[in-house]
């Protein structure tokens, strides 16, 4: 059994607890939220391959893209501490590259965007762009300290996400493109994420939030040579609903 199906059973026996004792369980609170901050990658290859090597070699001017993420999520009470917390989630992660200085060819660019046989054969002052869509769907394990109107939690847990599609943009001095495109990625991925923030009460209804979320993939965006397992740092703020007291 691995890490994210022994984390995923962990978080579900509370469900499936209520599930079996004859109750239906009802959420006890939502909220709303957006949230913005970096994204990168992790790559795994086989370094002994010359070949990849040489690819790989060329991503060293890669750095982290400003990723965005816009969401809703119902929490289920397991007791006046501990809760359980799912949602769905639009997302956007990936990279960027700048050529600041110099000249770069289309060999220097082959293993990430197909710019057409219209396109120069080299590029000035040149910068790529590859932004990645998901739908995420999370289901955390949440523990809150009830201090008073202000609240500090922590959440851990899995996510399940579904990739839509990629945006690439390419400028340089002397020629621009931007298309979408599908690439064929793993339809179905597997993310771990832990979030730490503090919750203010605004009455006994509603409340606003910020928290600090990571996330991290843990299967590939790809079956390739070169594994690729994106990962970003949000800053997110919300909106809390309280609808009734949980049947957990």
């Amino acid at each position: 059994m691995n890490v994210q199906t022994d984390l995923f059973l962990i978080i579900a026996i509370s469900f499936l607890s209520t599930v079996c004792s004859g109750q239906i369980p009802r959420p006890s609170s939502f909220d709303i939220f957006a949230g913005i901050g970096k994204s990168f990658r992790n790559l795994e290859f086989d370094d002994s391959d010359s070949t990849l090597t040489l690819i790989n070699s060329s991503r060293e001017q890669e750095s982290a893209l400003t990723s965005w993420r816009l969401g809703f999520n119902q929490y289920y009470t397991v007791n006046s501490s501990w809760y359980i917390q799912t949602g769905i989630r639009f997302s956007t992660s990936g990279i960027q590259r700048k050529y600041p200085k110099g000249l770069i060819t289309r060999a220097d660019l082959i293993d990430f965007i197909d710019l057409g046989n219209q396109s120069p054969i080299s590029f000035e002052n040149a910068y790529w762009k590859q932004t990645d869509f998901f739908f995420d769907f999370p289901i955390n394990l949440g523990y809150q300290i009830n201090l008073s109107k202000f609240k500090p939690f922590g959440k851990i847990g899995l996510n399940v996400r579904s990739y839509l599609g990629t945006q690439t943009n390419f400028n340089s001095t002397n020629y621009n493109s931007s298309e979408w495109i599908r690439y064929n990625f793993n339809q179905i991925q597997w993310a771990v994420n832990i979030s730490i923030g503090l919750l203010f009460e605004l009455n006994t209804d509603y409340s606003l939030f910020c928290q600090v979320d990571y996330l991290q993939n843990i299967t590939s965006l790809r079956d390739a040579p070169i594994s690729e397992y994106p990962f970003s740092t949000m800053l997110e703020f919300g909106f809390r609903k309280k609808l009734q007291k949980s049947t957990l």
